[in-house]
């Protein structure tokens, strides 16, 4: 699991295949808003930056991360850093002023495990105050697909990445999991499916799985239009699987 909220895989996938041996199935989840964009976007970046770091690592940070995960069980822990007096400060709602903007302010939607897997908390799944607190931040009134000028730059250069993993034995299925509502007709005019999605899949010659194709995973709703909740996330995992193996990926 090498996802990191909010961010491309691309740098990921490029460090994956240019720097280590793993030769095995590689399965790629596409936003598209995240997905077809140029290295120096800000997605791209936020997964670099990851990459980056993981490189440059001091030795007292490689050391500190082996005795985290030796202690990490015995503590309890606050949800990030919310909790703290600067935290708390700056989650306090001022009101906008003419000139003056209050900080976003997230409310609690995911928990992740120490595997990386992230599950939705119940306040999200069950509490349409906070959805809608979420879905006011997701919410943009005029989304643009700054780089559909450089779609066949983009898709070519997953292409190259696709065909440089199966030359080490490797595989590659790409998977599109639902979103509904503003995401949805966002994604339906921005990024056009035969133009994206179904040629991706046709010039990688790699299995796709599209939520929209498949009777257990076309009619899900994410509670905030972009995540599923637990429930959905089990049954949406125990497709995906079902669908891997039938095409005999696993």
């Amino acid at each position: 699991m090498l996802a990191y909220p909010g961010s491309s895989p691309l740098h990921t996938i490029e460090d994956v295949i240019e720097n280590s041996t793993f030769n095995g199935l590689l399965i790629i989840s596409i936003a598209p808003g995240l997905f077809y964009t140029m290295k120096g976007s800000w997605g791209a970046g936020r997964g670099k930056d990851l990459v980056d770091h993981y490189y440059n690592r001091t030795y007292a940070q490689q050391i500190s991360s082996i005795v985290y995960k030796i202690i990490d069980p015995l503590f309890s822990y606050t949800q990030g850093g919310d909790l703290n007096l600067k935290g708390l400060i700056e989650r306090i709602p001022f009101q906008n002023r003419d000139s003056i903007r209050g900080a976003t302010i997230w409310p609690p939607m995911v928990a992740m495990d120490k595997y990386r897997n992230i599950r939705m908390l119940p306040e999200m799944e069950n509490d349409s105050i906070i959805q809608k607190q979420q879905t006011d931040i997701w919410y943009n009134p005029n989304p643009k697909n700054r780089f559909a000028d450089s779609i066949d730059v983009v898709i070519g250069h997953y292409v190259n990445l696709v065909e440089r993993h199966k030359e080490k034995g490797g595989r590659v299925a790409f998977i599109r999991p639902p979103v509904t509502d503003y995401y949805l007709e966002t994604e339906t005019r921005l990024y056009p499916r035969e133009k994206y999605w179904d040629r991706l899949i046709l010039e990688s010659s790699c299995p796709g799985y599209h939520f929209q194709d498949y009777e257990e995973t076309k009619y899900m709703i994410p509670p905030e239009w972009s995540h599923l909740n637990r429930r959905d996330a089990d049954a949406y995992t125990k497709t995906i699987i079902q669908l891997l193996t039938r095409d005999q990926l696993q």
